[in-house]
């Protein structure tokens, strides 16, 4: 069964292609992509995985030169964008149900699974990474995610937040596994 995103998880990637035209999308993008990025992407509507990978790769060959610290400030970067919308997602000095009401706001923009929170004794969560991606595409949206966790904890008011990857899927484990922590 075909998987699919939410059109507001596109629009990120979609406003960059469409903004760097000088910069070759073509050698990562298929003919259906390009179709998807000469229509109007509709924050509501479902857009195949597939596409959405291939977006993830190009942006992080193209625009991001591969460089994986400045997908982690991505991942940052469009947490706050996201928090624009959804504004009473962080709640103040309660990091772990920020990260929860997380998971459900983002179940809202994925036909599956795909990650899995397990809150873990103390002040810790491990975070579980599987949208099936290979190779560069698993790592930069393990990464983006990263970004993303460690900006939600941040502005919940967890201090001292660091980070362990346990599994690496784009280096041949069978998941990437994040084990994030703070204080």
């Amino acid at each position: 069964m075909a998987k699919n995103v939410k059109g507001v998880i596109f629009l990120d990637y979609a406003r960059m292609i469409k903004k760097y035209k000088h910069l070759d999308w073509d050698k990562h993008l298929e003919p259906e992509d390009r179709e998807i990025l000469s229509q109007m992407i509709l924050p509501s509507q479902w857009y195949p995985l597939e596409s959405y990978q291939r977006m993830g790769v190009a942006v992080f060959h193209e625009f991001a030169n591969e460089d994986v610290e400045l997908v982690r400030a991505w991942g940052r970067t469009s947490m706050d964008e996201m928090l624009k919308v959804y504004k009473t997602l962080v709640e103040e000095g309660e990091p772990l149900r920020t990260i929860e009401k997380f998971k459900i706001l983002r179940s809202r923009f994925f036909d599956f699974e795909g990650l899995e929170i397990d809150p873990q004794p103390g002040n810790r969560v491990k975070v579980k990474v599987d949208l099936a991606f290979e190779g560069v595409a698993e790592e930069a949206y393990a990464l983006q995610t990263l970004g993303g966790f460690e900006r939600l904890l941040e502005l919940s008011g967890a201090k001292n937040i660091g980070h362990k990857f346990h599994k690496k899927a784009w280096e041949g484990d069978e998941e990437t596994i994040i084990d994030l922590s703070w204080e």
